[in-house]
């Protein structure tokens, strides 16, 4: 997060931490903790092997249209 933090409360009335700690879904990446120091906030998330960048970019000449497919529907 760009923006500088001056207050925990301020830090967690954030729209995206709401949402990151309320989220409880298999294709949801879970949020583990966030941290503010130095008025910097970062969000802890639990460990996966790759990502979507990654994959696509490794495979980009193996993806059939039905994998594309799936994906996009995967993220919306």
């Amino acid at each position: 997060m760009k923006k500088k933090f001056y207050s925990w409360e301020e830090a967690l009335a954030l729209r995206e931490v709401e949402s990151l700690r309320k989220l409880k879904h298999h294709n949801i990446v879970k949020l583990k903790e966030v941290i503010r120091e130095n008025d910097q906030l970062f969000f802890i998330f639990e460990f996966m092997t790759s990502n979507l960048h990654e994959y696509t970019t490794k495979n980009k000449n193996n993806l059939s249209e039905f994998d594309i497919h799936l994906m996009a529907y995967e993220c919306l």
